[in-house]
């Protein structure tokens, strides 16, 4: 089963006794997710939920992250690095200082600054920033 939405084409894939697959859209942040359609109970992601928020592998612990779709694209935000996936394809860029920090958050994803508390956008940059340093860090290591 394919949709197409404004440009993104979706596929959803049987995968026999009640699994499934869905692919995104290519380009996309990710690729394709899997799934049943059994009903689920919150203890069932526990382990995984505990896994992604609390192991300093989980890219979730490591990396500030904010998502947004837009009926043209997704924006999708890792640190300081704004990425845009539209059906045409990709950009990313690095934002420079806290105060476009502000505005992106505020602006394209969202997020009622009042709602950080004071100085909260400012911790949350520098935070984002270490984050950044040590990624680009660790890809010149490795490279």
């Amino acid at each position: 089963m394919y949709a197409d939405k404004g440009g993104f084409i979706y596929r959803l894939e049987g995968l026999g006794a009640g699994a499934w697959r869905f692919h995104h859209y290519p380009g996309a942040s990710i690729a394709s997710c899997g799934f049943r359609l059994r009903p689920c109970e919150p203890a069932d992601f526990v382990a995984c939920s505990d896994e992604l928020s609390t192991s300093a592998a989980s890219l979730y612990v490591t990396v500030l992250i904010a998502a947004r779709l837009v009926e043209e694209h997704t924006l999708l935000l890792l640190s300081r690095t704004v990425r845009q996936y539209s059906a045409d394809g990709r950009s990313s860029r690095t934002i420079r200082d806290v105060s476009e920090f502000a505005s992106v958050l505020r602006d394209r994803f969202l997020v009622p600054l009042e709602d950080l508390g004071a100085g909260g956008v400012s911790r949350i940059w520098e935070k984002a920033r270490a984050q950044d340093d040590l990624w680009v860090k660790r890809t010149w290591q490795s490279g």
